[in-house]
């Protein structure tokens, strides 16, 4: 009687043991699980391992299936970050975890296996937001992000006279509103675009495309309104400013040429020409390592101002240059007081002319980005004087010129 109680007392501790882990169950042998993500097999590039009922995942593994992003600090410290939320793992000392600050105990121990740092993965999904179930029967791993996995659609059969570009999921998409049967083309399928503008006819849409990976370059590319003909316009990547010409299909950008081990050799403001033949591009101004803060093209699609920062010899000015590469001084910066070496007007941003090119707004830019994106002064050159107008002190955004 009691060898028969004590049986039934085993198998009852076993079975509320295996319930109140969770659906992730201690698996007795070690067969490594598989991943789905959304519906489709994860690609890991490490394996998947037990402990104590949990199954971990590498933070690298991790990071991809949930398009979160994730560093590495000096091999000190590491954190994954996803929406709003932020999960940070010192790797010294007690091993200290936190989110958004805040401490955070792990369900199992992070650790470092084969060289490869584990996260226990139904606890570190479910805290950046994304749904884990375990499918015992398949000793598979399901893991449901939250995102929209199917591209839009249009919802509306009612026509309207535009073309529309825009971003979803890093992709480029195009709906031609004109046509009230047209659906939405995907121009792109892989890394992550930014979109630049239409061209002043509407002709082209140009954008800028790079890589998965934050720290890999962009590169120019442009498409025609109807989804044909995307082409990349020059091999060289592209610094922040593309700009239309206000009267002609070309393109004014900053490209960064690079040696053959990678580094920055010139840095070169080009403009380019868009046709349905071909893409023409002309090299302007060409300079060493240099730093090129802002475009602007001149209102006759024949020039473009240009400001340079403050250098060791220099102080900040803004040039002008035409379509033949004839360059000619526009502004220079006169200091009024002995430079700060801690703090001094640095470079003219965010370049504007005025419809009639009479005048040249701008913003002074400090040497300190965090003063900078609180407030710069606000200034408008007229050209034909050289009289500077200060008008006040705003936020940088060029778009309020």
């Amino acid at each position: 009687m009691y060898r028969g109680q004590l049986q039934f007392g085993v198998l009852f501790l076993t079975g509320l043991l295996l319930f109140t882990l969770g659906s992730v169950p201690v698996v007795a042998a070690a067969v490594e699980p598989t991943l789905v993500v959304d519906g489709k097999p994860a690609v890991l590039a490490s394996p998947l391992y037990w402990d104590q009922g949990s199954v971990l995942i590498s933070v690298e593994d991790l990071a991809t299936c949930l398009g979160a992003s994730f560093r590495w600090n000096d091999d000190v410290t590491v954190w994954i970050q996803r929406y709003n939320c932020t999960i940070l793992f010192r790797l010294d000392g007690a091993g200290e975890v936190r989110k958004n600050n805040e401490p955070l105990v792990l369900s199992v121990k992070a650790r470092t296996i084969d060289g490869t740092f584990y996260l226990p993965l139904r606890f570190m999904a479910e805290n950046l937001k994304a749904t884990v179930h375990w499918n015992g029967s398949a000793n598979r791993v399901e893991i449901v992000t939250g995102e929209r996995q199917e591209p839009p659609e249009r919802v509306s059969g009612q026509g309207f006279n535009a073309v529309v570009a825009y971003i979803d999921a890093d992709q480029l998409w195009l709906l031609d509103g004109r046509d009230p049967k047209a659906k939405p083309k995907q121009i792109t399928d892989s890394g992550k675009v930014e979109l630049v503008g239409w061209s002043w006819d509407g002709r082209w849409l140009a954008y800028k495309c790079k890589a998965d990976d934050e720290d890999e370059p962009a590169y120019l590319w442009v498409v025609a309104s109807d989804g044909s003909q995307a082409r990349q316009v020059d091999a060289a990547p592209v610094d922040d400013e593309v700009l239309w010409s206000p009267k002609a299909e070309r393109l004014a950008y900053t490209a960064r040429e690079c040696d053959a081990d990678g580094n920055i050799s010139a840095v070169v403001v080009k403009w380019a020409e868009i046709s349905a033949a071909d893409i023409g591009i002309e090299a302007l101004v060409e300079e060493g390592n240099a730093t090129i803060l802002s475009l602007a093209w001149h209102p006759d699609g024949d020039r473009i101002a240009l400001s340079w920062p403050r250098a060791k010899e220099q102080p900040p000015i803004i040039e002008q240059v035409d379509l033949t590469g004839n360059r000619s001084l526009l502004h220079t910066f006169y200091d009024r007081e002995p430079v700060d070496p801690e703090l001094h007007t640095w470079a003219f941003i965010s370049l504007n002319w005025s419809p009639d090119g009479k005048h040249l707004a701008y913003h002074l830019r400090k040497n300190s980005a965090s003063l900078t994106a609180d407030v710069v002064e606000t200034r408008v050159l007229n050209i034909e004087t050289g009289v500077e107008l200060e008008l006040s002190e705003g936020l940088r955004y060029p778009q309020w010129m």
